[in-house]
């Protein structure tokens, strides 16, 4: 069962990319969020199947999250995470800085630095 809800939601994602539709503006976006989403929910789960099909489907690698600005990379170093390397070798850019100014590696530091203050 989960198969074929998986393939009807592939193909009515790719007939969406395909076809279009008649405010393809609204279309796309929400494409993009939600498999932006997709790839955030993979990396915060550490499920790398799910951040697997999410790329294969066509999420952006940079998707930025609208609440934060985070990217997979930012929570990826947060959660001390072996998905940098995959995501890395997928190349996602740890230049970008989310809505606090870090990169994912200002991240780490900064609750490096913390933990480092309560001593």
């Amino acid at each position: 069962m989960k198969k074929i809800n998986f393939i009807i939601i592939y193909s009515f994602i790719l007939s969406s990319f395909i076809n279009g539709s008649q405010d393809p503006d609204i279309k796309t976006n929400d494409t993009y969020h939600n498999l932006g989403m997709m790839l955030i929910s993979g990396v915060r789960s550490k499920d790398i199947d799910k951040i697997h099909r999410a790329l294969t489907l066509g999420a952006n690698i940079n998707y930025q999250t609208k609440e934060t600005g985070d990217t997979a990379f930012h929570i990826a170093c947060v959660q001390a995470s072996d998905l940098k390397q995959p995501l890395l070798q997928a190349g996602i850019d740890i230049t970008i800085k989310n809505k606090n100014g870090r990169t994912g590696i200002d991240e780490v530091n900064a609750i490096m630095d913390e933990l480092l203050s309560l001593n």
